[in-house]
């Protein structure tokens, strides 16, 4: 009996242990789950570059609503918050970003989302750092990634409403 208890409380704890291991691997989601590890990587931090012009009054804390837009980011793109923490510091440089987002060339979905996605956080910018962050923005997805105003104007139009990041 005391062999059978010992047997399923080492089986309770390797099923806690793996149960602990899985639910720090996030899967990304639709579209995101074509890309490379170093592209979701990259797409989240150019959101977490356009969500640091979205601070209180003080300048200090971000906006409410850019941090809970992050988390939806980490989630979507299967980053964990451990993983964002130890790859900051690897994804700080804007051109490294913009070298790593143009190879996402094979798949339009996920950049489209992501003209919407950091629109909306540009959105979340006031006064004079929303001007600087349009200036970004624009500078980016224009001149940078080729898309014309329109097409920008167009992608932000289709997907307004969307709640997904």
């Amino acid at each position: 009996m005391i062999r059978l208890l010992i047997g399923l409380a080492i089986v309770i704890l390797f099923i806690a242990i793996m149960l602990r291991l899985f639910k720090s691997i996030r899967k990304p989601q639709q579209p995101y789950d074509k890309l490379t590890n170093e592209q979701r990587y990259a797409l989240y931090f150019l959101l977490e570059l356009f969500s640091s012009f979205a601070t209180e009054s003080d300048g200090y804390f971000l906006k409410h609503d850019a941090m809970t837009y992050l988390e939806k980011a980490n989630w979507y793109l299967g980053l964990t918050r451990k993983e964002v923490i130890q790859h900051r510091s690897s994804y700080q440089d804007y051109n490294k970003l913009l070298k790593i987002i143009k190879s996402i060339n094979n798949n339009k979905q996920a950049l489209n989302y992501m003209v919407n996605n950091s629109y909306n956080l540009v959105l979340l910018a006031d006064g004079e750092k929303r001007k600087k962050v349009e200036e970004i923005y624009y500078k980016l997805w224009e001149k940078e990634l080729g898309y014309s105003h329109n097409e920008i104007r167009a992608i932000i139009s289709i997907y307004r409403l969307r709640t997904e990041i």
